[in-house]
């Protein structure tokens, strides 16, 4: 379903393709041309959130704090963080709107999986995307981040379950709904800068709807806590504005027992900077592989853990270039393995780019 973001630049071009053979057998990626080009390791998931904006946590009550890191006050309560202080990591100088987000409120069984939302509501203030971290202390799956435009300035809430509601995303269509999204992550700790001159925009009407996708894979109860840091620069030092490109296969379903690789693609309507590359697999997925025409531009066999890669330098897609991605699954079940969120119990097969220029940070869609 792209009817809240921008898809008028790259076509569906194709069905998926399915080769499957008995494990432990060798797997034959089809349609694909094999060359050689960037392997890269992968970051950022962007799993179908589904939420409805009249559950719990709507009236206000929230977990979750916010604060302008760089002085000036919010319109959202909460303890004052210093958005410079993230270990392991060198941020940039800090900029005229920073902003970090706090998630708590979380605390999970032994073997719980669970998907958690999060709103932050619009301040007022336009902001100027050019670096972000997200660190959790332990237990993150997967982290995403919708940009939400919001003509009433709803209320902050969260944690509120996720899968409480129905549909590809949250809000109304009318006057609260996804306009794009912002980087997210797939490890505990993740950290990038973009290069000069780039940057998301996010808009004095636009609030954040956070999905934190967390496992509790240990015998002991967990907490689960973690901040998203936003780290600006103004609008005039940034000339294209970048979006996401997500290609996903929303048609995906792997037979019990069986080594199966499943393929898709589409193909590009104009041209397009490629800064980012990464992608996402649930648990039995093996090999995630995305190709421009021939040209392998991606290869990863993580599943957690993984990190948002860099293409340096950036590669450019040409107008009626062919993105191809596929991902092969052992799935070692007695039942398929279908479209949805587990990491356990169902399967993604997805790559996502980083792009520029785009009209105002909206994801362009490949299914």
């Amino acid at each position: 379903d792209a009817s809240d973001v921008s898809t008028q630049d790259v076509a569906v071009a194709s069905d998926s393709t399915e080769d499957t053979s008995e494990p432990p057998g060798d797997v034959v990626v089809t349609d694909v041309a094999v060359d050689t080009g960037v392997d890269a390791s992968a970051a950022q998931d962007i799993e179908d959130a589904a939420v409805d904006p009249g559950d719990s946590g709507a009236d206000g009550s929230s977990d979750a704090t916010a604060s302008d890191a760089g002085g000036t006050d919010g319109t959202v309560d909460g303890n004052v963080a210093d958005a410079q202080s993230v270990d392991g990591w060198n941020p940039p100088p800090k900029g005229p709107n920073d902003l970090v987000f706090e998630f708590k409120g979380i605390t999970l069984k032994p073997g719980e999986e669970v998907i958690m939302c999060y709103y932050l509501p619009p301040d007022g203030v336009e902001r100027w995307l050019s670096a972000v971290s997200s660190e959790f202390k332990y237990g993150l799956h997967h982290l995403r981040v919708d940009r939400m435009y919001d003509a009433n300035t709803k209320k902050a809430f969260g944690p509120v379950d996720c899968l409480q509601g129905t549909g590809h995303a949250p809000g109304d269509g009318k006057t609260w709904y996804t306009t794009g999204e912002l980087p997210g992550a797939q490890d505990n700790d993740m950290h990038m800068n973009f290069p000069a001159g780039t940057g998301f925009r996010i808009g004095p009407k636009h609030g954040l709807y956070f999905e934190a996708h967390v496992l509790n894979t240990t015998m002991k109860t967990k907490k689960i806590e973690g901040k998203y840091h936003i780290y600006t620069v103004t609008k005039s030092q940034v000339s294209n504005s970048v979006g996401l490109l997500l290609a996903f296969n929303n048609k995906v379903s792997y037979p019990p027992k069986k080594i199966t690789t499943q393929s898709s693609s589409c193909t590009f309507k104009k041209p397009y900077t490629l800064i980012f590359g990464t992608g996402h697999m649930h648990a039995y997925g093996t090999l995630l592989e995305a190709y421009v025409n021939n040209t392998k531009i991606y290869s990863t066999t993580a599943v957690e853990d993984v990190e948002i890669t860099p293409y340096l330098p950036a590669i450019e897609i040409k107008k009626g270039d062919k993105l191809t991605w596929s991902c092969t699954y052992n799935n070692k079940t007695d039942k398929a393995l279908n479209l949805g969120f587990s990491d356990i119990y169902d399967a993604m097969c997805g790559f996502v780019g980083f792009i520029y220029p785009t009209m105002d940070s909206e994801a362009l869609i490949c299914d």
